[in-house]
């Protein structure tokens, strides 16, 4: 009988493995928010300077308070990023003069805050608006460049302003105040602390309340507020709605940040999954043939998955330029065409960009497409 092996001196078997890719990416519910014109519904694709730009065949931008209705329809989407939204809170109001006292009191340090940032950006636009003159009189190839701070600061001043006006539309005279009935609140506050892991700039809320009336037992009041640069620190948000049906109840409250049209998860959005890169260009693929069953299509930047550079720029005409990129059947970025000559940083950012592929008979393919990163903004 043969005898048995000695394994007492035998080595452990190692089993290699590699770390986890990283689910950076989330799947969530979001809403599109539409508003009538011109006959039809048409998607709100962006909002700046208490203006809501819509995606119709000459893609008005149109003052929030001249849209007759407005309505929103969950669809799914998908995110780079996920901002924390915390500490919500809810308070009913009357009209602009619940206190009077205390009213007046914040009117005046709004104001002064105010006049505190005008005098600011003006300043700086006289700054930009002498680095735009010296590069037009030195004739550098980069004074379209240049002239990005002064739009950026231009933005900042109307928004700035429309803020300022809509604090003075919202005053009523002492006799009106008085006479206010007690019971029947018709204003809402919303409070919360909302922060970014990467800068976004120029972000935008969508307020989605759910209230019941003496009338209606359900209605959707959805409103909108600028707010500006998000990032890492905790940014204090205050909004408040006037206007609403006198002594309203609210039954539910949903809040959503965009950029440029595009959504972004936060914590509260409805059912998230985290997913990786991969996955998340699976789900792009996916998407693009179920959509478009049979159909031949070229490649598209999916922008609602933008790099962080993108997010946190004010300054589009720094990424105006054409490429020609290549694209795999997966909506990989494999290789830019080195025919055109474009900062490190541009090709970088390209090569983070993810696509719907291209289709060909519905089937994905790898294929070739012309771009601009500018295109991300609207």
């Amino acid at each position: 009988m043969a005898a048995a092996p000695d394994r007492s001196t035998s080595k452990p078997r190692s089993v290699a493995s590699r770390p986890s890719p990283a689910k950076d990416f989330r799947l969530f519910v979001g809403i599109d928010v539409k508003a009538f014109w011109g006959g039809d519904f048409a998607t709100v694709t962006d909002y700046v300077n208490d203006r809501a730009r819509l995606d119709s065949p000459n893609q008005p931008a149109l003052p929030v308070n001249r849209l007759e209705r407005v309505r929103f329809q969950h669809a799914t989407k998908l995110s780079r990023n996920v901002i924390a939204i915390g500490d919500v809170k809810t308070e009913f109001a009357y009209g602009a003069e619940q206190d009077l006292g205390d009213w007046m009191r914040q009117q005046i340090s709004v104001q002064t805050a105010t006049q505190d940032q005008t005098d600011l950006i003006v300043d700086n636009l006289g700054k930009a608006s002498n680095v735009l003159s010296e590069s037009r009189l030195s004739g550098d190839r980069t004074s379209f460049v240049a002239n990005s701070p002064m739009t950026a600061q231009v933005k900042k001043f109307n928004n700035l302003q429309d803020q300022n006006n809509a604090l003075e539309r919202s005053g009523k005279t002492q006799e009106e105040a008085a006479g206010l009935n007690r019971g029947n609140h018709d204003a809402l506050i919303v409070t919360a602390e909302v922060s970014s892991p990467v800068p976004v700039a120029d972000a935008y809320l969508v307020v989605l309340a759910q209230i019941r009336t003496e009338e209606k037992i359900s209605q959707d009041v959805i409103f909108f507020r600028y707010i500006g640069t998000l990032g890492p620190k905790s940014k204090p948000l205050r909004i408040r709605k006037d206007n609403m049906p006198p002594g309203f109840e609210l039954l539910d409250l949903d809040l959503h940040i965009y950029r440029e049209g595009q959504e972004i998860a936060n914590e509260l959005s409805e059912k998230q999954f985290a997913l990786t890169r991969e996955e998340a260009l699976e789900y792009l693929t996916l998407e693009r043939i179920s959509s478009n069953r049979g159909k031949t299509l070229p490649a598209e930047p999916a922008w609602s998955l933008a790099p962080a550079e993108l997010l946190a720029s004010e300054q589009p005409n720094e990424f105006d330029f054409p490429l020609t990129v290549h694209v795999d059947a997966k909506g990989h970025v494999t290789r830019v065409d080195e025919s055109t000559i474009v900062p490190g940083q541009i090709s970088q950012i390209v090569g983070d960009l993810m696509f719907f592929p291209a289709t060909e008979n519905g089937a994905a393919i790898a294929s070739v497409a012309q771009i601009n990163l500018r295109d991300f903004f609207r």
